[in-house]
């Protein structure tokens, strides 16, 4: 039992735990309806009266409003309270989940796709400008830097445990109810999603570290007249720059644009492709072990052991090659175009319904081991103490872009080349899904992410040849910059 503790607390103090178990659940529930519903609902765009191409098109949207606040998300992190953000944020992604489950509802009527884009766009305000670098730097700085692997851990794990009772249990349970026309239980978990973050906004108030009390752009305007300030401020900014888009920094970013294939693209359209063969019931099933269980059983025990290693860009490295051969040997497993059809052999549909939700927890493995690091290894980029909310955010605005690009692409041409299904498809193809895009589209667009995960992986590569050059110029010891007690 004390072992089993011990993975769960990493010996941190009972104010610290309180304080990341609040910030999992800020980062569980405000993702829930924008992000986490569609990777564990099967053909969750039904719920909302539209097709998979409308629903695309919503989340990219939503990427388009994550990359225009993704920037400003840094500079407010690096100049405003933390703490005061993420208020704000849980607040307004509450009143925008209210909204969303109105329109699960079919409250709106013929405004339903008009209001379902207002929401997704407040989503993308709420959960960027005043969530994102703002969370994982106050995250950051609840304790000092020989924490940073138990607090990121700890975080994904009290993130999945969440996850698994409030997404994966009650969604499983509402998915199965929806085969019989029943979807009240689902219209119960989006209202009990927004309460829960109303109550989050509690829990930071009361248990959460503030960071940045004082905000540093008063500051800057207080010393407005002091031309020796003015001076030191002027020479800081411009190092600061220097420091946010050096070429480390930028290849970071692309090499965890490769990582985030993993966590967004791969887990959506990847249970679409085990939705081909298998139940709503089951896909919604593996889909939230794959989400919340692995993220609550890998992210604790993980971040403490990857604390250990010499480089973390290094180790993620090879977690994202391997993740990579595993993803292509799921898409292949299938064979190619759309040869899964009603007539297929019932002996190797079986095979596939064995062989599917294993590959899909493989792939989900390698996303939470990918995800628990992704901002460790900004501490093997040098000069990063005043810049950290603005790094994160650099690397958020190029990895998340995809959130844009990847499904606005997706749309218009899975749309274009005919692999939007209609009723009749999946009835002549027999698939388990209620509609969306075929076998012969899910692919093409899978083999796309799978080389965008390679070109993050050679991204990745690169940074870390030049570290070790770095490292070995200046004969240091580690791979590590921020020393300890530095924040």
């Amino acid at each position: 039992m004390k072992k089993i503790i011990e993975i769960f607390t990493h010996g941190l103090s009972k104010k610290i735990l309180i304080a990341i178990f609040v910030l999992a659940a800020v980062d569980m529930f405000s993702m829930a309806a924008p992000y986490y519903l569609k990777y564990v609902i099967p053909d969750v765009y039904t719920y909302l009266k539209i097709s998979q191409g409308d629903f695309d098109q919503l989340n990219a949207i939503l990427g388009y409003v994550v990359l225009a606040t993704q920037l400003p998300s840094g500079w407010l992190a690096d100049k405003i309270s933390g703490k005061k953000l993420l208020i704000i944020s849980v607040v307004l992604s509450g009143i925008f989940t209210v909204m969303f489950g109105l329109a699960t509802m079919g409250i709106f009527g013929s405004l339903q796709l008009i209001i379902l884009y207002l929401v997704f766009i407040g989503f993308g305000v709420s959960t960027t400008l005043f969530l994102w670098s703002p969370l994982w730097k106050v995250l950051s700085e609840q304790s000092g830097s020989k924490d940073q692997g138990k607090l990121y851990g700890l975080q994904g794990s009290y993130n999945g445990l969440l996850g698994l009772i409030f997404i994966t249990l009650i969604g499983t349970i509402a998915t199965s109810m929806s085969k019989n026309g029943n979807n009240q239980l689902f219209y119960a978990l989006v209202f009990i999603i927004a309460a829960a973050l109303f109550i989050s906004a509690w829990g930071i108030h009361k248990f959460v570290k503030d960071t940045n009390q004082k905000s540093s752009l008063l500051i800057l305007i207080k010393s407005k007249f002091n031309k020796e300030k003015k001076k030191n401020n002027s020479s800081q900014f411009k190092n600061n720059l220097k420091t946010i888009f050096s070429l480390r920094a930028i290849l970071l970013s692309f090499f965890v644009l490769g990582m985030y294939m993993f966590q967004s693209i791969f887990a959506y359209y990847l249970k679409s492709y085990l939705s081909i063969i298998s139940t709503g019931t089951i896909v919604a099933a593996v889909a939230g072990l794959r989400t919340y269980g692995l993220r609550f059983i890998i992210s604790g025990p993980w971040g403490k052991w990857l604390e250990k290693r010499k480089s973390w860009i290094f180790t993620l490295i090879m977690v994202l090659i391997v993740g990579i051969l595993v993803a292509t040997g799921f898409v292949l497993s299938a064979g190619f175009g759309n040869n899964i059809t009603a007539k297929t052999s019932s002996g190797y549909i079986l095979t596939l319904q064995i062989l599917f939700p294993i590959l899909f927890i493989l792939v989900g493995v390698a996303s939470w081991l990918l995800v628990a690091g992704r901002y460790m290894q900004i501490s093997e980029i040098p000069n990063t103490k005043n810049t950290l909310g603005s790094i994160i955010a650099l690397i958020s605005f190029i990895a998340f872009s995809s959130d844009a690009w990847f499904y606005q692409m997706a749309s218009s041409w899975m749309k274009s080349a005919g692999h939007e299904m209609t009723a009749n498809d999946v009835i002549r193809l027999g698939y388990g899904s209620k509609g969306g895009y075929d076998q012969a589209g899910l692919q093409l667009l899978l083999f796309t992410a799978l080389g965008i995960s390679l070109f993050g992986a050679l991204c990745g590569s690169l940074a870390f040849i030049i570290n070790n050059i770095e490292k070995r110029k200046l004969n240091k010891s580690s791979y590590r910059w921020r020393t300890e007690g530095e924040n």
